[in-house]
């Protein structure tokens, strides 16, 4: 963890923000009609922000008035309404590439992607609705399913980056998800994965590209020779790096502290998103911060970062 002078203040990370943004809103086509009060890359980098301070939507505007008080800027019911009816997953996706690109040479010497997926919490743990459980009032708690694929570079500067992501609703199947992270990624290296992911979906899209080696589920033969090729592959203490893939999502999960404000699943699996594009941008932030010496107290031997 980064403290003190070093952490990166909110304008650098909204001009950074702002720049993916533009990138993003470049490759969208241009809709005929009335163009808009704000640019849509506005609003995006405006959600960048948010999500990275984990702001409500009123902290935005208000902070970003203050730092900016002669730019123009969209109201937090405005934000809302972006992130609720505009603001697509193929947005969050474009931007997590446009972050791979910049990233990329730390990634050519990694031979590790460890797929891997968690529960994002949604709703507060005391949010009571109209109804009764008896002489208490029931008590909602939700969350969504997170799948990354994440690269681990185990040189010496050691780094974790997530390269794929996917998301669904609280109880979606492993194996949908990580077929589809493992889309986005890039090819090359050993595939780690649990039993969640011991599936032919996965098999399927992991042909050709990776080396897998996964967690068979246990009991009965293994017939298929896909898994057997796995099963006498298999190495313990290969597996057992997997477990460097939990330190990602212990960031975002002790970044958020809690749980995720919104009620609509659409919004909730929005937000886990944007909080693994948050990631990312920390990541090249603190790279970009060690490269121009910084940070340089002494030689990085831990994962890098876990946030700034």
């Amino acid at each position: 963890m980064v403290r003190g002078k070093h952490v990166y203040r909110p304008k650098r990370v909204f001009a950074v923000a702002l720049k993916l943004a533009q990138e993003v809103e470049k490759k969208r086509e241009r809709k005929r009609g009335r163009p808009p009060t704000y640019p849509d890359h506005l609003y995006l980098a405006l959600l960048i922000l948010r999500s990275y301070y984990n702001w409500t939507y009123r902290e935005t505007e208000a902070f970003f008035r203050d730092l900016f008080p002669d730019e123009p800027c969209p109201s937090f019911q405005a934000l809302h309404w972006y992130m609720r009816k505009k603001l697509g997953e193929e947005e969050l996706h474009k931007l997590l590439e446009l972050l791979k690109e910049r990233l990329r040479p730390f990634l050519e010497k990694s031979s590790l992607l460890i797929l891997d997926s968690t529960g994002i919490p949604q709703r507060g743990k005391t949010q009571e609705l109209k109804w009764m459980r008896g002489r208490f009032p029931r008590v909602v708690q939700g969350h969504a399913r997170l799948c990354l694929a994440i690269r681990y570079s185990q040189q010496e500067k050691k780094l974790l980056l997530p390269v794929g992501m996917s998301v669904g609703e609280g109880y979606a199947p492993d194996p949908l998800l990580g077929a589809k992270a493992l889309s986005a990624a890039n090819p090359g290296g050993l595939l780690l994965a649990d039993a969640g992911f011991d599936s032919g979906k996965v098999y399927k899209e992991a042909e050709g590209k990776y080396i897998p080696m996964i967690q068979l589920k246990g009991g009965g033969k293994v017939r298929d020779p896909r898994r057997r090729e796995i099963w006498k592959a298999f190495r313990l203490d290969l597996y057992r790096l997997r477990a460097v893939g939990e330190g990602i999502f212990g960031a975002l999960k002790t970044r958020l502290n809690g749980r995720l404000r919104n009620i609509s699943v659409s919004n909730t699996q929005k937000e886990a998103l944007l909080l693994v594009v948050c990631y990312a941008l920390r990541v090249l932030l603190a790279l970009f911060r060690w490269f121009l010496g910084l940070h340089a107290s002494g030689p990085m031997k831990r994962v890098l970062p876990t946030y700034c």
